[in-house]
C-alpha cells in the first residue's frame, strides 16, 4: 500500500518502508501534482513546460525524463500506481494508496452533513438527539457538524502543502500556491467551526483552543482575534484575552505594511542543498 503525506512536509511509504532519494524537489513536487490529479493524464510537454519553464524545451523534457525514471527507480510497482508512455504520464492506480489531502477533504465533507430545512423553523433541536454532533445549526440553518469528525480533519492538517520546499521554487509554481492557500483557507473554516461549536456547549476551552490556532494562522484577521477573546471571556481567562487584544491591536499595524504573500510564510526554511534541476 502507498501511504502518501503532502501536508506539514513530504514523506512517502510503500508497505511500510520510507521511500526517500528522490534527488531533487521537483520529482517530489511533480508526484504531488500527479496525485493530486488522480485517473487523469497530461501531455509531456505540458508537464516540462509547467515545471521547468525557464528551460529551453530540450533541456526542460530531458529533465522530465530524468524525473519519471528516478520516480520509476524509487517506486517498487510503479506500473501499478502510474501511468507512463512516451505521450502522456499520470497518477491511475490499481494498487490500494492513502493521501492525506484527500483524506483532509473527505472528513470536512462528511463533518457536515445538510440535513435540509428544519421542518419547524421555530423549534430548537434536540441536543440528545446525536451525542457525536453538534446540534445546533450552522449559518444557513441547515447544516449540522459532526464535532470529532470535524476534529479528525483538522489533526491531519500538519501543515502547508509541501512544507519545506525552497520558497524560490514555490513562488515560481501558481498551482503550488493555490493548492496551499485553499487548503489552509478549508483548515481555517474548520477550526472556526470546531470552535463555535464548542462554544454553543458551554465548552469553552476547547472553543479557545481551536480559536487559538485559527489566529495562528491568519493572524492579520482581526475578527479570529475577537472570537478568541470571547471564548476566554467565556472561560473566565480575562489575563489572555487582554494579552489577545494587545496581540490583535500590534499585528494588524505589522501586516498593513506587509506583501500580499506575506500571511503564507510556509516554505521559507529549505531542508539543505539539493539538486533543483
Amino acid at each position: 500500500m502507498l501511504k502518501i503525506q503532502l501536508l506539514g512536509g513530504f514523506r512517502v511509504e510503500h508497505n511500510g518502508k520510507a521511500l526517500t532519494d528522490w534527488e531533487s524537489f521537483k520529482t517530489e513536487a511533480l508526484f504531488a501534482f500527479l496525485v493530486l490529479h488522480p485517473r487523469e493524464t497530461f501531455r509531456r510537454p505540458y508537464l516540462a513546460g509547467l515545471f521547468w519553464p525557464e528551460k529551453p524545451e530540450p533541456k526542460a523534457f530531458t529533465n522530465l525524463r530524468h524525473s519519471l525514471h528516478r520516480l520509476r527507480k524509487i517506486l517498487p510497482d510503479c506500473e501499478r500506481y502510474f501511468h507512463i508512455d512516451r505521450v502522456r504520464v499520470g497518477f491511475v492506480p490499481k494498487a490500494k494508496y492513502r493521501l492525506d489531502v484527500e483524506d483532509f477533504l473527505r472528513l470536512l465533507r462528511e463533518a457536515e452533513v445538510d440535513l435540509g430545512p428544519d421542518p419547524d423553523p421555530d423549534s430548537d433541536p434536540d441536543p440528545d438527539s446525536d451525542p457525536g454532533r453538534d446540534a445546533s445549526a450552522g449559518p444557513d440553518g441547515s447544516v449540522h457538524v459532526d464535532l470529532p469528525k470535524l476534529a479528525r480533519a483538522v489533526r491531519l492538517y500538519r501543515g502547508p502543502f509541501l512544507e519545506g520546499h525552497p520558497a524560490h521554487e514555490v513562488d515560481e509554481w501558481e498551482w503550488v500556491a493555490r493548492v496551499r492557500e485553499g487548503l489552509e483557507a478549508m483548515q481555517v473554516r474548520a477550526l472556526e467551526r470546531l470552535a463555535e461549536g464548542y462554544a454553543r456547549r458551554a465548552e469553552y476551552g476547547e472553543a479557545a483552543a481551536y480559536a487559538r490556532k485559527a489566529v495562528e494562522l491568519r493572524p492579520y484577521r482581526e475578527e479570529l482575534y475577537r472570537r478568541l477573546m470571547r471564548h476566554l471571556i467565556a472561560q473566565g481567562d480575562l489575563h489572555e484575552a487582554g494579552a489577545s487584544t494587545r496581540s490583535a491591536s500590534g499585528r494588524s499595524r505589522s501586516w498593513a505594511f506587509r506583501p500580499r504573500s506575506a500571511p503564507d510564510g510556509s516554505g521559507r526554511d529549505s531542508r539543505g542543498a539539493r539538486n533543483t534541476a
